[in-house]
């Protein structure tokens, strides 16, 4: 079943518009990649925000702090939210105004829980929110930081020369909303879309824009999928090769879990069986795809469950067979490697928190090491390292960073551009052995100069 171009993946009949925010858009993007946060966080996260300012006359060590902090908290933001007249405009309630301004707050909130929590796994989970927080927002609002408008013309190209303008964080996550953007584009303009992403485009940009496209793709799909599994994941299949470069098909195919264990778990076992009469490959990068899911999961998401990161838990328990485990848990430690790179204390905590894991399932060791290559292939600079290079961990945990983090760094920039060369980053999306994968790389590379040196 090919959704309706005119009608809409669910046949709605509504008029087709670009990717601006209506209604529908906007609890879409509530449940995308199941980055925002539920309403019972926002109530939970109003509760302890009013225990931090609404009793200064407490004396314990966090009523102290958050009287201290609430003098300096933007007055808009407090708890008591007295608005005055005049603050808001007609656009204001526009639910994409509304959107990005609650992401705000949230993230205005987290970093001053951050700052009043004594405890050090506490200030790291809330770190981890604002990280989760940031990656987010520039995903799901690239029209708005890099003031893109649907109706004005403008290549693919100046899309991604103005994401890169910013730091390589941010024009990462940029970059895959810009994939899901121009994707959603093209399906919304009623043909089939083909080659969407060929042309001269950095070969930086290519991991996330493949990324990006492939989740249009699953999302636009999914309601199909739910009446026909089989005829529309051949769809979805046909729909990554048709537009993915050569080397890339992995990356699209892969945000399909992702997008089904957001917004359609019930269909993880269908598609599962379904895929599984298809190749084991594809069953692999759908697993990888469900455990980058989990990991940013509303259970998952929350400060006060993150640590000690419950959600891996998921990862051996949702899988009905030991590939999807693997994958899933690759998955998941691949998505918290990329999402806080640059905040060290974070991957510590994680390898403390799971020593054991890490220790006996390589798949953990192969989330966190792909990972660092594909942040490594999206910066081409070594630079992007040093915060991980010169960071000092706890004693307990300085052996497990030595191996599965500062050598890793290490080993990135070489192991991408063996990869790239040999058209093989799509490989980084699914769970196997890294050196086994770089010898094949390298030989096949070898092969080809050979070949062209023939010719």
């Amino acid at each position: 079943m090919h959704p309706d171009p005119i009608r809409g993946p669910h046949g709605s009949g509504q008029e087709v518009r670009g990717p601006g925010m209506g209604l529908e858009e906007f609890f879409k993007a509530i449940n995308r990649l199941s980055w925002a946060i539920s309403l019972l966080a926002v109530q939970q996260l109003g509760n302890t925000m009013s225990s931090l300012f609404a009793h200064p006359d407490h004396h314990d060590d966090t009523a102290r702090r958050g009287n201290e902090l609430g003098n300096t908290f933007p007055h808009a933001m407090r708890p008591d939210m007295t608005f005055q007249s005049g603050a808001f405009s007609f656009d204001a309630f526009n639910p994409r105004t509304m959107f990005r301004a609650g992401i705000q707050l949230l993230q205005q909130s987290a970093d001053v829980l951050k700052t009043a929590n004594p405890q050090a796994d506490g200030r790291i989970a809330w770190q981890e929110l604002q990280n989760k927080l940031e990656a987010f927002s520039l995903f799901e609002q690239v029209d708005s930081e890099l003031n893109i408008s649907s109706r004005a013309l403008c290549s693919l190209p100046e899309w991604i020369d103005r994401a890169r303008l910013g730091d390589s964080y941010r024009a990462l996550w940029l970059m895959e909303g810009i994939g899901h953007y121009y994707s959603d584009l093209c399906l919304r303009r009623g043909d089939t879309p083909s080659a969407i992403l060929s042309g001269p485009l950095p070969a930086a940009s290519l991991v996330p824009l493949h990324a990006g496209m492939g989740l249009a793709f699953a999302e636009w799909l999914l309601p199909a999928i739910e009446q026909n599994p089989a005829a529309s994941l051949h769809e979805f299949i046909g729909l990554c090769k048709a537009n993915s470069e050569s080397g890339y098909f992995g990356v699209a195919c892969e945000a399909l879990g992702l997008a089904t264990r957001n917004l359609f778990p019930h269909l993880l076992a269908p598609i599962d069986e379904a895929l599984s009469l298809m190749g084991e490959e594809l069953v692999a990068y759908f697993w990888h795809g469900a455990g980058r899911a989990i990991y940013f999961s509303p259970t998952n998401f929350l400060p006060w469950r993150a640590p000690p990161w419950q959600g891996l838990e998921s990862c051996f328990r949702e899988p009905p067979h030991k590939l999807g485990q693997d994958n899933a848990v690759a998955g998941f430690c691949w998505a918290l490697t990329l999402v806080n790179v640059r905040e060290p204390q974070i991957i510590e905590a994680f390898l403390k928190h799971h020593a054991g894991e890490i220790t006996e399932n390589d798949a953990c060791a192969n989330g966190i090491r792909s990972a660092l290559i594909v942040w490594a292939d999206a910066t081409s600079c070594a630079r992007c390292f040093d915060a991980l290079r010169r960071y000092q961990p706890e004693h307990s945990v300085a052996a497990l960073w030595q191996k599965h983090i500062r050598q890793a760094c290490e080993k990135a920039m070489e192991y991408g551009g063996v990869l790239r060369s040999g058209r093989a980053m799509v490989e980084l999306f699914r769970y196997q052995s890294l050196g086994e994968l770089i010898a094949r790389a390298n030989h096949g590379d070898t092969e080809t100069r050979r070949k062209a040196s023939r010719e």
